[in-house]
């Protein structure tokens, strides 16, 4: 036996050496004596052991996409994910849809072979064939007035005045009050299909309802103020006898603040359909207590739903079981289901996404104001030459030949489309009813503090909504978005002009209304003009790479770098 195996040998035959246990971390002293009932409720107490969860250079990588490029990412990885993903970014054109039901028609909600079929006249329509508006307003009044009055309702309004009203202007209001309800039963419709209102509750209104006019009173929150947050827009009649603002401008206000819960709820719905199908969301459960109904609330409820007290026999006193009302955390989503509030715990990226439907400015109050209107001033100093006009059409004209889908040459279709911008013929209607335009369609309040009748006449505002321009800014805007929006309508043309159309629209040149969700980048992009614009144009043209490279690099050597080169 060599040196070497007896060695081996003897290494063979030691103990294997074994590390010692570490000793186990306790929140008691065990010098002191303690008893045996003590140890053993001391012995299941230790220390919290706090774990960091390490991400992937992928999941770093998303979530900074997320927060300084593009708040909807995340729902790219929900089953069939770009469904949703594409009816979100479409939500944000919710105004052009307003827009429609007010200058042009009332929609259906769900489509028709893929298309969203218009069903009826516009609220501009009606407006503009009303030749003597006090006297229509006294009339409209007077109907609804006489119908709750009939239902035992106080209205504030003299009835014996609003018969005699009645009497003498059937004939000249009559058949415009009819089409002005049957414009305000079509908004029930589409809040009725997006089920934001049940189906019952639907039926219950129209029966209640036949000659409805909004009763909203002065003292009334605003709809669009933030202390009214919450508030429903579906409210039982109580009466009252104060004085009640102009029926005109709230059923615009109405209408407004029900497409806008309706379309958002349609990217709701399909959220929790396709987040449920892997596991992203689960049903939120509350708690429920006990709670016993007295006679005087059953009275109430009954009276809620139209049901006189003499028509059932009251219990003496009932047990029911409600849910604890609780504030909506931020991981949580809310969405109507048949009119049935419903809501889900989401993960944060999820919850994020949807809370980014809606912009809410950053900056707020005196300072921010100032900083927002330095930011303004440039960027009127900037947009308000000719030369930014002009420019700005001639490189969406190249952008979108080297973005768009298949190909074509800049300006083949430029004439056209400004022809359907100008004369707002079916392709625009269109445009606007699927979401495709781009920009802001103004600040619609502006028409619910006037007297519409009056603001129509001196602007024509129902025929077009840049007579209603009252700055600069507003005008420039306006100027610009028109702009914008002719390379828009091509490619929505060129797409099919259906859903798929008007996210081609979004997507040929920048989308304006895309951003992250980082409030510091908000503020930031508040206070420095064209930033967003800046970020979301680098992001757009390293997509199109991305999607499609060899079309990309031809058509922008074809398109930009030949004709620069040529006329140098």
């Amino acid at each position: 036996v060599t040196l070497d195996e007896l060695e081996l040998q003897v290494r063979e035959k030691e103990p294997t050496k074994v590390e010692p246990p570490k000793e186990e971390v306790i929140l008691y002293d065990k010098e002191k004596p303690r008893t045996e009932d003590e140890l053993k409720i001391l012995s299941m107490l230790g220390e919290k052991i706090v774990t960091e969860e390490k991400l992937t250079f992928k999941q770093k990588f998303d979530n900074f996409y997320q927060k300084t490029i593009d708040s909807l990412d995340p729902l790219h990885r929900l089953e069939d994910g770009d469904i949703v993903y594409k009816e979100a970014r479409l939500y944000k054109a919710w105004k052009s849809k307003v827009d429609h039901f007010i200058r042009t028609g009332t929609f259906a909600f769900k489509r028709e072979g893929g298309e969203l079929v218009v069903n009826g006249e516009g609220f501009g329509n009606i407006i503009k064939d009303i030749k003597d508006p006090d006297g229509f307003k006294a009339y409209a009044a007077s109907k609804r007035t006489i119908e709750k009055s009939a239902q035992g309702k106080e209205t504030g309004f003299d009835l014996e005045s609003a018969n005699e009203v009645i009497k003498r202007g059937s004939k000249e209001h009559e058949a415009n009050f009819r089409r002005l309800v049957d414009f305000q039963d079509r908004v029930m419709t589409y809040a009725r299909d997006s089920e934001i209102l049940s189906k019952e509750s639907y039926e219950r209104i129209l029966e209640m309802s036949k000659d409805y006019i909004p009763f909203h009173r002065i003292l009334d929150p605003d709809l669009f103020a933030s202390k009214s947050k919450g508030r429903g827009i579906f409210k039982r009649f109580k009466g009252s006898e104060n004085k009640v603002v102009d029926p005109i401008a709230t059923i615009m206000e109405n209408t407004t603040a029900i497409i806008k819960l309706a379309e958002k709820n349609r990217v709701l719905k399909d959220f929790v359909i396709h987040a449920e199908a892997k596991n992203f969301i689960q049903l939120s459960k509350s708690k429920a207590f006990a709670v016993e109904v007295k006679p005087k609330e059953i009275e109430k409820f009954l009276d809620e739903q139209g049901i006189g007290e003499g028509d059932i026999d009251l219990f003496e006193s009932l047990k029911v079981f409600r849910r604890i009302n609780s504030n909506i955390k931020d991981n949580q989503i809310v969405v109507r289901e048949n009119g049935k509030t419903k809501v889900y715990d989401a993960l944060p990226e999820f919850s994020e996404a949807i809370r980014s439907l809606d912009y809410n400015p950053a900056l707020t109050g005196l300072l921010g104001n100032i900083v927002k209107t330095s930011a303004n001033v440039m960027r009127f100093t900037i947009t308000s030459m000719p030369d930014f006009t002009v420019g700005n059409a001639v490189r969406d004209q190249f952008t979108a030949g080297v973005q768009g889908k298949g190909l074509s040459a800049p300006f083949t279709n430029f004439l056209s489309s400004m022809g359907h911008l100008w004369k707002k013929d079916e392709v625009w209607q269109k445009f606007l009813r699927e979401g495709g335009a781009s920009g802001v369609f103004g600040d619609l309040k502006t028409y619910f503090d006037k007297d519409i009748w009056q603001l129509n006449k001196e602007t024509g505002f129902m025929d077009n909504a840049f007579n209603v321009m009252k700055h600069p800014l507003e005008a420039l805007d306006a100027v610009n978005q028109f702009v914008e929006n002719i390379p828009r309508i091509t490619e929505f043309k060129k797409a099919g002009m259906g859903k798929e159309g008007a996210y081609a629209a979004r997507e040929v040149t920048i989308d304006f209304s895309r951003r992250g969700s980082s409030e510091a980048l908000k503020v930031w992009a508040e206070a420095t003009p064209f930033l967003n614009a800046g970020i979301q144009g680098l992001d757009k043209f390293g997509r199109t790479i991305k999607e499609n490279p060899g079309k990309t690099f031809a058509t922008g050597i074809a398109t930009i770098t030949i004709p620069t080169v040529a006329f140098w």
